[in-house]
């Protein structure tokens, strides 16, 4: 089906979205995919993560190299990798701030066929529970992982091993640039050395 004979079809306004999917072939393809357009959202359309993770199982994708779309399975994908906007991790850590549930853990995952991908994981999960266990174990499909320049969308069903990094509590992330570990024994130290 063509480009234009599938727009007839879905009548919803799309943004369209330049990322690259990463197949369970191996195979690598890079286009244009279609979020909705969602006025409530505060980028306009409907995040590429909901959308991986809703409950249909194929995707319109219309690929750099044809004027013709495709339907993509979800479970054959591995990843989707779309560029992160700039000052996009920092709009997140923002918005949460002042919300005690949230935290960003700095982990290392791998998975089939890929290089090993090392980023920040958003857990909204209660402090009691901000394990990284707990997140990859909630009842979804994909979760994403951001660096400085990728926001990498991955199918848990291809990630064969998760590494934890370091966490922070978003609350104290103004004064996260220094590590705690550091710190606190210089603290003790120069403490110690002025009462002599």
């Amino acid at each position: 089906m063509k480009s234009k004979e599938l727009g007839a079809t879905f009548q919803i306004p799309k943004h369209e979205m330049q990322v690259d999917i990463y197949l369970a072939d191996g195979n690598r393809i890079s286009g244009k995919l279609f979020l909705p357009i969602l006025s409530s959202s505060p980028s306009g359309f409907l995040p590429l993560l909901e959308v991986m993770n809703s409950s249909t199982d194929f995707f319109p994708f219309l690929p750099d190299s044809s004027n013709e779309t495709e339907l993509i399975n979800k479970n054959l994908v591995v990843q989707v990798v779309v560029d992160v906007q700039p000052d996009e991790i920092a709009n997140l850590m923002a918005e949460a701030i002042n919300i005690e549930t949230n935290w960003v853990e700095q982990v290392e995952v791998a998975c089939e066929k890929l290089e090993v991908i090392v980023g920040s994981v958003f857990l909204e999960l209660p402090a009691d529970r901000a394990r990284v266990l707990d997140f990859l174990n909630k009842p979804t499909r994909f979760f994403s992982v951001k660096n400085e320049k990728k926001d990498h969308i991955i199918n848990k069903k291809f990630v064969t091993k998760v590494r934890e990094l370091s966490s922070l509590s978003l609350p104290k992330l103004d004064s996260a640039k220094t590590p705690k570990k550091e710190t606190e024994p210089k603290r003790r130290i120069s403490k110690s050395a002025k009462t002599k």
